[in-house]
């Protein structure tokens, strides 16, 4: 039962880390985005 648990909260961890390292990319994507277009109108 323990263990059950254990894995689940692993699961649940590795999915969380994947979803965020995912929003992380996507937040950079749009910042360098943000970045070269304020470049661009300067």
């Amino acid at each position: 039962m323990k263990k059950e648990k254990n894995s689940s909260n692993l699961q649940f961890f590795s999915n969380y880390c994947k979803f965020y390292s995912m929003l992380m990319f996507n937040y950079d994507h749009k910042l360098n985005a943000v970045r070269s277009k304020i470049r661009f109108f300067r």
